[in-house]
């Protein structure tokens, strides 16, 4: 069966043998009691490679079984399938039976965890598609996370992909609610004082997964006092080295990194130069202190630049604009009184002159309601570039 790719015969309905196999659930009989013949991870796999059925074939005629067939193991294979493959179609497919699964709230393990590896897999960002849905209230009321849940796969995608505004949304909601993984589920969002609190408890020794959230290392450290709340931790688990504080540690720096500005590094870098004095005084190994700071430094320096060559971008393209409209503005005033000049020949100035006026006004309206918009006189120049800064 794998010894070459076979072909389906000319006479053969691509379809609706793809359907069959894809429905009929023959992978477990071929997979697990012949395993000789049929070594594929998947039958998916199998009708790629040696019948040469299309990706988009396959996509197609999964979404079809799973809608009609009701046999979990079958349904939970195509979730799997589904999860390896970015198309439009099929997320929009997995959103609807995601939240189908979520209301009807059934025991449908295989199902679940099917969907919950698809989520925990997903590289695309679709927060805004699942933010209606998404299961707080049924995380609160769980006592602790599991990896194959679905309504934790759920709600740690949203944690580590919602924008700031979707995540302080759900602050909101969360902090109305009540239940024991509050905290836990308030500082996997960015709430500050959530994650103070959980600074405070590891300073004071609590206990640290393995390895923390993805979300924690997106957080947007935006208040100065909580940005050195990081650097306390940062200190804390230079004072001794074992597995807990290693992990505390590459959190801490992370954080500490992706979130430095010339005035946090100031603070960081009289702090970090502190403890490189006591190391140095005791004989201990620093210079890694010194490489860690240097590298902050570099970080700090190309941040710099960056912003630098934006603004100069952005300026660049603001001037050509103002210019533009400069010009326009110009043309505004100049057209007319060609045009006045051109006709004053040939039609008199007798019939001429009340259309003169007309314009005149309209643009001398014009020019004063731009020169005094917000009560300050400035020219209509003044404003036009104003507009593009």
């Amino acid at each position: 069966m794998n010894s070459g790719k076979a072909k389906l015969p000319d006479w053969f309905d691509e379809n609706k043998i793809t359907d069959f196999v894809i429905c009929a659930d023959i992978y477990h009989e071929l997979h697990y009691h012949r395993k000789d013949i049929f070594s594929y991870d998947s039958i998916f796999e199998w009708l790629e490679i040696e019948c040469g059925v299309a990706k988009s074939m396959l996509i197609e005629s999964s979404i079809k079984c799973y809608e009609e067939v009701n046999v979990d193991s079958i349904r939970s294979r195509i979730i799997y399938f589904l999860s390896e493959v970015d198309d439009c179609n099929v997320i929009d497919f997995v959103v609807k039976h995601t939240k189908k699964v979520l209301d009807e709230n059934t025991n449908q393990h295989e199902i679940q965890y099917a969907f919950a590896h698809y989520w925990r897999t997903i590289k695309l960002n679709k927060t805004d598609e699942i933010v209606s849905f998404v299961p707080f209230e049924k995380f609160l009321s769980k006592t602790e996370e599991s990896s194959t849940d679905l309504t934790d796969a759920i709600v740690d995608y949203f944690c580590e992909n919602a924008s700031i505004e979707q995540k302080k949304k759900a602050i909101r909601i969360v902090s109305s609610l009540e239940g024991l993984r509050k905290q836990e589920l308030l500082r996997n969002l960015g709430d500050e004082s959530a994650i103070h609190r959980a600074i405070d408890e590891y300073l004071k020794g609590a206990s640290v997964n393995s390895n923390l959230d993805q979300s924690l290392y997106k957080i947007k450290v935006l208040d100065d006092k909580l940005y050195e709340k990081f650097i306390d931790l940062y200190e804390y688990t230079i004072d001794k080295s074992n597995e807990r504080r290693r992990i505390l540690g590459n959190w801490s720096l992370y954080i500490i990194k992706e979130n430095i500005t010339k005035k946090r590094y100031d603070v960081l870098k009289k702090r970090i130069e502190r403890i490189i004095e006591i190391h140095r005084e005791n004989g201990d190994y620093w210079e890694w202190l010194q490489d860690i700071l240097d590298e902050i430094e570099q970080k700090l320096y190309e941040n710099i630049l960056e912003e630098d060559e934006n603004q100069i971008v952005k300026k660049g393209t603001c001037s050509i604009s103002s210019l533009c409209a400069k010009r326009i503005y110009i043309s505004c005033i100049l057209l007319p009184i060609i045009i006045l000049i051109v006709c004053i020949p040939m039609f008199g100035w007798d019939e001429i002159e009340p259309i003169t006026y007309i314009v005149g006004s309209i643009e001398l309206l014009a020019s004063g309601i731009l020169s005094f918009i917000d009560g300050k006189f400035k020219s209509p120049f003044q404003r036009i570039e104003e507009y593009f800064e």
